[in-house]
């Protein structure tokens, strides 16, 4: 396992940004001034360009950076699996390029036929697979690391998930995840919502109908009164239908995950956040309305972690 990670001048500059008060107050400043957060989104966009063969969004770019820097060469040269790919399998393909000669991406969303049809244009030594993490079928100790990002926040059962990654790993194997936001962040929602078409996104102050933290201060019916007027009655129950009742989301507040991953047979090697503001008085409702939880300000989580090298589970 490395343990003098290294990243370049560029990385460090903007690892400090999404950590300085800018960083913790684009919550805030997506919902409240748009003009501005669009405005510095582009300038940190030329600022820090990425540099990516297959169309990459700069949050995959920075996250497999910084899975290959965390992962060791000998284990990189073991099969790697990829939790959550995209159809057009943009990432294996990027780390493909990058050095990685066995890649499995798997989505549990993907059909029969999507398979059929994308396969034959995959590189030599890459696969797509349809696949929950819950209970893969992929046979034990098969992979040397696990790469994940922007998913975790969607897997279901993610106890069964952490040991289902133990099972599939080798002993000494690597699982890197870079995720959110969570559920107990002021966008946890995260709603994702497809209507006659019209969209409700968490990502674009413009089509983000839903005020921070209102997931968690309000009711599925008190939501559908603060979006009547504002949105069609249909878009209504479908905003209110992912937030609470879908299965595209997992819920887990951050300190669920800290405890599953405590429970868990792996070793802790990295967590690191990212956190946003929440005014004291939002904050004191919050832990009014939500007993035994006191992390709001926690919007994503970067973690590493480690399957022992001996086969104990």
């Amino acid at each position: 396992m490395k343990t003098d990670v290294k990243y370049s001048i560029g990385e460090r500059i903007e690892q400090t940004i999404r950590k300085s008060v800018v960083g913790r107050n684009l919550s805030r400043m997506r919902k409240s001034s748009p003009f501005l957060y669009a405005s510095l989104r582009n300038v940190y966009s030329k600022l820090f360009r990425i540099r990516s063969q297959h169309g990459l969004a700069r949050y995959q770019v920075r996250s497999m950076n910084r899975f290959l820097n965390w992962v060791p060469a000998d284990i990189l040269q073991q099969s790697v699996l990829e939790i959550g790919s995209d159809l057009d399998a943009k990432v294996i393909r990027e780390l493909r390029a990058k050095g990685c000669s066995n890649l499995v991406g798997v989505n549990p969303a993907f059909t029969d036929e999507e398979l059929i049809q994308i396969t034959p244009s995959l590189p030599e030594g890459c696969a797509l697979a349809r696949s929950d993490m819950r209970s893969t079928g992929l046979a034990d100790a098969s992979f040397g690391a696990i790469f994940s990002v922007s998913v975790f926040e969607h897997l279901l059962d993610f106890d069964r998930c952490l040991m289902e990654m133990h099972r599939i790993l080798v002993p000494g194997g690597i699982v890197y995840a870079d995720f959110g936001p969570i559920w107990s962040s002021s966008i946890g929602h995260h709603v994702f919502a497809n209507v006659d078409g019209v969209q409700a996104r968490h990502w674009d102050p413009k089509l983000n109908p839903l005020e921070n933290f209102s997931h968690l201060l309000g009711s599925p019916d008190e939501m559908r009164a603060s979006l009547t007027g504002r949105v069609s009655d249909s878009m209504c129950e479908a905003i209110a239908e992912w937030v609470y009742t879908g299965d595209d989301i997992n819920r887990l507040f951050f300190e669920d995950y800290v405890r599953l991953i405590e429970a868990s047979p792996f070793e802790l090697v990295h967590m690191d956040v990212d956190r946003e503001h929440v005014p004291e008085r939002v904050l004191s409702d919050l832990r009014a309305r939500c007993p035994g939880y006191d992390q709001f300000d926690v919007r994503n989580v970067e973690l590493v972690l480690k399957k022992c090298e001996t086969n104990r589970v």
